[in-house]
């Protein structure tokens, strides 16, 4: 279901992206090599930061939802670590439902496998609102929502500098 990682370089950092099916769900298969020092994954916007050390291979996850109320929620799963948070307010709710097919959509390791070097920052994910959606949003929302999800709605970044 998940496929092969294969590892062309084990001193290197590996990604693949996954097929998963769901617009919104995202998932990887990363190798984190043994020589790596420590390397964190943040999320923009606050969320969960996760820090790995050492050699590791395991399936990342993103997957983005709407609860009973409207609200967006994020679930984040990385090397057994994983969580869910809130994501925006009702207005960038509104403003993006049934528009997530609109958002563009940058995924590491998505067509090919990426390899990169331990000590290099990559973007796992990034999805960014088209310039049409960026000019509404700057009318509906609040400029608190604005800053912190206009026009990079969400990033997700592997960082061995953090």
């Amino acid at each position: 279901m998940t496929g092969d990682l294969p590892i062309t370089d084990a001193s290197k950092v590996h990604v693949r992206a996954l097929e998963t099916g769901e617009p919104l769900h995202f998932a990887w298969r990363v190798y984190i090599p043994a020589n790596s020092k420590q390397t964190t994954i943040k999320l923009a916007g606050g969320g969960l930061n996760f820090w790995l050390n050492g050699s590791s291979e395991f399936i990342a996850r993103v997957r983005f939802r709407q609860d009973q109320e409207g609200q967006l929620e994020v679930y984040e799963h990385f090397g057994g670590v994983s969580g869910r948070r809130t994501f925006g307010d009702q207005a960038l709710a509104g403003l993006l439902r049934d528009r997530w097919d609109r958002v563009r959509v940058e995924q590491l390791g998505a067509p090919e496998l990426a390899v990169i070097e331990p000590g290099q920052p990559a973007v796992f994910l990034r999805l960014t609102l088209p310039d049409d959606l960026v000019r509404e949003a700057r009318a509906k929302l609040s400029p608190s929502t604005q800053e912190q999800y206009v026009p990079v709605l969400f990033e997700l970044k592997l960082d061995p500098k953090a």
